[in-house]
C-alpha cells in the first residue's frame, strides 16, 4: 500500500521524507499556537495591570483643598470634588489612641453666586491618616468657591 504525501509549505530541507515534512508542519502550528496565547497571557496581563492603576487613581479620588481645621488633637479638612466642582468630601485625620465622638462639626460653603449651604456632621473617630467624616455632592449652583470648617463641641 502506497501512502500519498500531500504537500506542505515548511522549511525543510530538499528530499525529507513526507512524514518528517509533516512532523515539522505539526511543530510550527504548536509553536505557532504557543506564542499566539504567550502573547494573549502577556496582553492579559497588561491590560489587568491598567485596570487596577485605573482603579487605584479613580477609587482614591483627592480634590482640592479648600479648608483645613485642628480640633484638639483630631484635623479636619475639606476637598472639592466632582468634573463640576459641585462636591466636597469632610476628611478627617487622628493619630492619637482609641476613640473619639466628634459632634456637631460644621462645614460652611460658600457657592458661585455668593450663597452660603452649611452641613453639620457628627460621628466616631480613629486612629487614621485619612478618613472621611461626611460630605456631599449635586450642589448647586456649581462650583463651590470656598469652604470654613467650625469644630462645635470638642471631640472628646
Amino acid at each position: 500500500m502506497r501512502t500519498v504525501c500531500f504537500d506542505v509549505w515548511v522549511a525543510v530541507p530538499k528530499g525529507t521524507s513526507c512524514r518528517n515534512r509533516m512532523l515539522a508542519a505539526q511543530f510550527r502550528r504548536e509553536v505557532r499556537m504557543t506564542s499566539m496565547w504567550r502573547r494573549l497571557v502577556v496582553l492579559s496581563v497588561f491590560v489587568c495591570a491598567l485596570y487596577i492603576v485605573g482603579l487605584a487613581t479613580v477609587g482614591r479620588a483627592d480634590g482640592e483643598k479648600l479648608a483645613e481645621k485642628q480640633c484638639g488633637d483630631v484635623t479636619f479638612w475639606v476637598e472639592r470634588l466632582g468634573s463640576d466642582n459641585d462636591g466636597f468630601n469632610l476628611l478627617v485625620k487622628y493619630e492619637g489612641e482609641g476613640e473619639k465622638k466628634c459632634e456637631d462639626v460644621k462645614v460652611t460653603l460658600t457657592m458661585n453666586d455668593g450663597s452660603t449651604k452649611e452641613f453639620r456632621y457628627s460621628g466616631p473617630v480613629r486612629k487614621t491618616n485619612r478618613s472621611s467624616f461626611g460630605g456631599e455632592s449635586g450642589l448647586k449652583p456649581a462650583p463651590i468657591k470656598a469652604a470654613e470648617i467650625s469644630c462645635g463641641s470638642s471631640c472628646k
